[in-house]
């Protein structure tokens, strides 16, 4: 076993909004950490886009942070593990450079592609290739044939193929590398050949096995810190890079999912939900679900409930209404924007009035899986506040969450402890509205977690500095306090929520008529 005295552990996370990095030592102690956001570009109707070379200079600049930090000692980083929001397609030419800007997992324009090869492969083939019954916009595969249909000369010059953190890894160490559950998650991959389609590629004549990086498991080392890579970042050259993962996978080991009864759920600009279960989903399932892939033997397999639109829902608000939380911030003397929002929700009533607002801004994964679906506000009178609008952003993304939380009891989930943490867990009023909504405690993590936690734990795992993978979970939990429902507030949220239910089930209809109508339109113009 490798002597681990004094080793650290590097994990970073290109999300959808930043990059995040925190060094840990290996008893899970946070170290340094850098911090560093990006834009998203919207080029056109659910378009949603975001610079390669963007990612690139922000780890660097976080990197940087960490290694000149006075208290880090840079040649006892013993790995880095980068996790990334998920899927993203990025086409690169022959020299390794980006074509175009990736289109990442909000991206929803690839929705004929999807009904296409629905057509092509029927419902049953397409779920024993594949392992799930439908293709959906947010794949890579469609995303691919999208890029074929609509930029054919950018596909034309296309030698590769990326995702979010193969890039990064890429960058770091010049290979090219992705792990299988990503894989499995571009619906690009047979998941019974353990292979690239050949079916997909005799019928889109699509060369997936020249374009697709190589496969490796999640604990794979791929490559080390290369020259330039050192340069850039000020990395010592020759630290190990391992394949990495999705950012929800690094935040099922952050939130220690290591028995039945567990579950957490992570808000950044997404809600990601993950339940140990028993049993695999069933065919009826709106719900995602995987076998276990982490060495946690309690736990055959994880029911994944991602939430499109929740951090997201906020951002949005403060970019439409910034000068106006500016000046309520300058009255109330908040640090922050995102602190002002909190202190003007607690102003409003539980229920907000009875305004309700539907999160879904960027169409919705759970449970219903499309891109029609919108964000509303619905209740709205000549009495609704600023307040009652922005506490119902907090509500109506509790509302969705209770949403796939009840979908997770249809499907016999046992939930016994929720550990909330990301972004999110900063604030008390919504923590208050989830726990109330959700009528359990919440186990909360604050301070520096998230994905580069669990991606620090696969790092010291897949180098040998850990032997037992639970254990080393275990040594990095920590919860720093539990917020209990409101009890008045459980009562009023009972209520309303099979109101908020009734009204997008009704409104499903109108809303595929309003993508159509808005489709066209653009097709138009």
């Amino acid at each position: 076993m490798m002597n681990i005295d004094n080793k650290y552990l590097l994990g970073i996370d290109i999300g959808t909004t930043n990059v995040k990095a925190i060094l840990f030592s290996v008893n899970g102690v946070p170290v340094a950490m850098g911090e560093k956001e990006y834009p998203t570009y919207y080029p056109e109707h659910n378009a949603a886009e975001q610079s390669a070379d963007d990612w690139w200079q922000s780890t660097v600049c976080v990197i940087q942070k960490i290694v000149n930090n006075p208290n880090v000692s840079k040649g006892k980083i013993a790995a880095i593990c980068v996790s990334s929001q998920m899927p993203t397609l990025l086409p690169l030419d022959e020299n390794g450079n980006p074509l175009r800007r990736g289109m990442i997992w909000m991206d929803r324009r690839a929705e004929k592609e999807c009904l296409w090869l629905l057509e092509q492969f029927g419902k049953k083939k397409y779920k024993e290739i594949f392992g799930k019954s439908r293709p959906d916009p947010f794949h890579v595969m469609p995303k691919l044939l999208w890029l074929k249909n609509h930029e054919p000369e950018i596909y034309k010059k296309t030698k590769k193929i990326h995702l979010t953190n193969t890039y990064i890894n890429y960058k770091l160490t010049g290979s090219s590398a992705v792990d299988d559950l990503q894989a499995e998650s571009s619906r690009a991959y047979d998941v019974l050949k353990k292979d690239w389609s050949i079916d997909l590629e005799n019928l889109t004549g699509i060369p997936l096995h020249d374009l697709m990086p190589e496969v490796h498991s999640i604990f794979d080392i791929i490559g080390y810190v290369n020259d330039e890579a050192a340069e850039q970042t000020g990395l010592e050259k020759g630290i190990p890079v391992l394949c990495g993962m999705a950012d929800g996978h690094a935040n099922i080991v952050e939130g220690g999912v290591t028995k039945i009864g567990y579950a957490s759920e992570s808000t950044g600009t997404t809600t990601l939900l993950f339940i140990a279960h028993s049993k695999p989903l069933s065919p009826q399932g709106k719900l995602s679900s995987m076998s276990q892939f982490f060495p946690i033997p309690d736990v055959p397999y994880t029911l994944i409930a991602p939430i499109n639109s929740a951090g997201a829902s906020l951002k949005w608000y403060l970019n439409t209404y910034k000068e106006y939380i500016e000046l309520i911030n300058a009255e109330i003397k908040e640090s922050n924007l995102y602190n002002a929002l909190n202190v003007l929700a607690q102003k409003s009533p539980a229920g907000s009035g009875g305004l309700f607002f539907f999160p879904y801004l960027s169409g919705e994964r759970a449970p219903f899986w499309n891109s029609y679906v919108k964000g509303m506000f619905i209740g709205l009178t000549a009495a609704s506040s600023h307040e009652n609008i922005i506490r119902s952003l907090y509500e109506g993304t509790s509302f969705a969450l209770r949403s796939v939380v009840e979908e997770a009891y249809r499907e016999g989930a046992v939930i016994n402890r929720i550990r909330s943490s990301g972004g999110g867990a900063n604030s008390d009023i919504w923590l208050k509205i989830k726990a109330s909504m959700l009528k359990m405690p919440l186990e909360v993590s604050l301070g520096m977690g998230g994905a580069p936690m669990g991606d620090a734990i696969v790092a010291g795992y897949g180098i040998g500095l850990y032997q037992d993978f639970v254990k080393a979970v275990e040594t990095f939990q920590h919860v720093d306090k539990v917020v209990d429902p409101v009890d008045e507030w459980v009562k009023i949220y009972d209520d309303m929520y099979p109101v908020y239910i009734s009204m997008i089930n009704h409104l499903d209809n109108d809303l595929q008529m309003l993508e159509e109508v808005v489709c066209q339109q653009q097709l138009q113009s």
